[in-house]
């Protein structure tokens, strides 16, 4: 082979650079992985910005998860513009975990192929059920966002903060709700799902069904906590990120 052919033959084995999109859970902006965000230097990471909150808190929430996720598209859909699919690890925690699968199901809807889906205290698409929150009274919508452990205590203690979120949290309990159960959901790229051992919205059986919605390389695993761990434990998170993003490598 000559040493054009060699090089040829590099190129082509070497993979899309990795880069990431994360989605936020429920109540969450552009600041849910700012502890994340610096253990993924060098490489670029794309996160949505949504109506309600950051520099788009003038705008009205979305109520619906469609409406949601057609905004996020629109979003994603620009970077795609720019960077291949091949590369692109999707992150969702919570409600963000249904965010990202879906990004990943409309990726490959149009041909595409993202390399994984990466999915904390999420439960599975055939297996979404969340009812009974969004028309709550604010005191007891503090209480079953404690028991559930879905905000920080520091937060709800602090009277100003809940009347600061409320409406968004109303907002995107409203798009959990309106999600309805998919049962032929899959998808071709690897699934990693992790939940806590405490964790009330995500359990064993939950991440045991995102496994058999993925493509082959998909794991699931419990890791000790509540439904907040992973998003206290940002180097759990990111190392997670890092293995999935070299999921599939090919070896030179």
């Amino acid at each position: 082979m000559t040493a054009a052919h060699e090089l040829t033959a590099r190129e082509a084995a070497a993979p899309e650079p990795a880069w990431f999109a994360l989605y936020p859970y429920g109540g969450g902006g552009v600041g849910s992985y700012r502890t994340l965000l610096p253990m993924l230097a060098g490489h670029h990471t794309h996160v949505p910005e949504l109506p309600g909150r950051d520099r788009r808190h003038r705008e009205p929430a979305h109520t619906t998860f469609s409406a949601l996720s057609d905004d996020l598209w629109g979003q994603l859909a620009t970077e795609l513009e720019h960077r291949e699919p091949d590369g692109l690890v999707l992150f969702g925690y919570s409600l963000g975990g249904m965010m990202a699968a879906d990004m990943a199901r409309r990726v490959e809807a149009g041909g595409g192929q993202v390399r994984a889906l990466v999915v904390g205290g999420a439960a599975s698409p055939d297996r979404w059920d969340h009812s009974g929150i969004a028309d709550l009274s604010d005191e007891e919508f503090v209480a079953r966002f404690r028991r559930l452990g879905i905000a920080p205590a520091e937060v709800l203690d602090d009277e100003w903060m809940v009347a600061l979120f409320m409406s968004v949290w109303r907002a995107d309990s409203r798009v959990a709700e309106s999600i309805v159960p998919a049962r032929d959901f899959a998808l071709r790229c690897p699934v990693i799902a992790v939940a806590g051992t405490r964790d009330p919205l995500a359990g064993r059986d939950d991440v045991e069904a995102w496994t058999t919605l993925g493509g082959p390389g998909s794991s699931g695993s419990m890791v000790r906590g509540d439904h907040g761990t992973m998003i206290r434990n940002p180097v759990n998170a990111a190392r997670l990120l890092r293995d999935a993003a070299g999921a599939g490598v090919p070896r030179r």
